[in-house]
């Protein structure tokens, strides 16, 4: 019963120093370089940065050029357009276009997709909009969709399914060849939107549709038509529907292999997003537009990277370049090489808490060993017998530093 008490404590103080001890250490330790903010110049053509520097937000252009706030702005008309028609600096025309608030509002459009959006669980119970309701203002609506082995309406003040409403969209799914379950499912719950885009889904074949409702009814489309061979590569494993005042941006849509293919226009025409080595569990990745192009960026494995498009999204310009990740820094180096794991409830590609766990390099493994042949010449030292410390020097062992904190601390008790 001892024996069994001190391995049970030697395995809790083990595993709390495993996440306190790499914690702390971090918190006083370097953390990573900070990628920088990319932009492109209408004016000159170029790219554009905002980097840290010893204080503040520095401003960059080609060639590392250090550029007042002042010129940084002018250089990007469209994103400081408010502050340069105060300045009286705002240029009536910018690559042929006549600059006009109109053309600002309707070639405005912003997009984000994080690691944790697509990591994490799916609640498969969706508010199905009203796209024609008639009013300027969207309403929340009384029934919500839900999405699994079937399709059924729920009513939300009594929470029960309406059979009737249920049976019209399980019309409408068997008409259109839909089968279930859905593996993904995109849809903007906010209510605070300019219009209803509605529900994209890929059925258990892989196929895409679009469900709205019109006037109460249901509309399930497959899409693709005649050229479904351009379809079947949309396999999607994340779909992002955020809808954009100026209705360009339908879907957004995250392949198995890392794809990125954006649905634009009244069509949906599916428009593949150059990006290279995409990884969309690590990755950050950003769309801004304006009224002349459109910028995308993914930032994540000490790399970021930016293409810039034109309004057809036809890459006009690239620029890449790499930045030390946490675990590249001397910080991480030494973290790497002294603990022989580490474990935390949290992590950058989740916003939920879970079990991440981490394991050291070489170096901390061969610390083990010099540590474990430390403590048996110890012992050996102090005329102890080695198979009363069998637990102690397990832990040492498998643990490290750990193990011999979590040791020296039971034999003080």
């Amino acid at each position: 019963m001892a024996l069994a008490s001190r391995i049970l404590l030697l395995a809790t103080l083990v595993m709390l120093l495993g996440h306190y001890l790499p914690a702390g250490y971090w918190l006083l330790a370097a953390q990573a370089t900070r990628p920088p903010v990319i932009f492109f110049s209408p004016v000159n053509e170029e790219f554009l940065f905002i980097r840290p520097g010893a204080e503040g937000a520095e401003r960059y252009g080609r060639d590392d050029e250090l550029l007042s706030r002042e010129t940084f702005e002018r250089l990007l008309p469209l994103n400081y357009a408010a502050q340069l028609m105060m300045d009286g600096d705002m240029p009536t025309k910018l690559g042929g276009v006549e600059v006009t608030g109109e053309a600002l509002r309707e070639g405005r459009v912003g997009l984000r997709l994080r690691p944790a959006q697509i990591d994490a669980p799916r609640t498969r119970l969706y508010p199905l909009f009203e796209a024609e309701s008639g009013r300027v203002q969207l309403e929340l609506p009384r029934r919500f969709i839900r999405l699994g082995a079937r399709v059924e309406l729920l009513d939300a003040a009594s929470n029960t399914v309406d059979a009737e409403t249920s049976a019209r969209f399980e019309q409408a799914f068997a008409a259109a060849g839909f089968r279930f379950p859905p593996r993904a499912v995109g849809h903007n719950p906010n209510q605070r939107k300019p219009y209803a885009e509605g529900i994209w889904l890929t059925d258990a074949a892989g196929a895409l549709f679009h469900l709205r409702q019109a006037r109460g009814e249901p509309e399930l489309t497959l899409y693709g038509g005649a050229d479904l061979a351009e379809w079947d590569t949309l396999d999607s494993v994340y779909i992002l529907v955020d809808e954009q005042q100026n209705r360009e941006l339908r879907a957004l849509l995250v392949g198995h292999d890392g794809t990125l293919t954006a649905l634009v226009g009244p069509q949906a025409k599916p428009m593949a997003l150059p990006l290279e080595h995409y990884d969309p569990r690590h990755t950050d990745f950003a769309l801004r537009g304006d009224m002349l192009y459109r910028l995308i960026t993914a930032t994540g494995n000490g790399r970021t990277q930016a293409v810039v498009l034109d309004r057809g999204y036809e890459p006009q310009a690239r620029h890449a370049e790499d930045y030390l990740k946490r675990e590249e820094t001397t910080a991480g180096r030494i973290a790497a090489s002294l603990f022989p794991f580490s474990w935390s409830l949290d992590d950058n590609s989740s916003g939920y808490l879970g079990f991440y766990f981490q394991r050291g390099n070489a170096i901390a493994w061969s610390l083990n060993v010099l540590l474990l042949l430390g403590a048996v010449a110890l012992t050996a030292w102090r005329r102890e017998q080695i198979r009363k410390r069998v637990p102690e020097l397990a832990a040492i062992a498998v643990a490290g530093v750990f193990g011999v904190l979590a040791s020296l601390a039971l034999r003080r008790r």
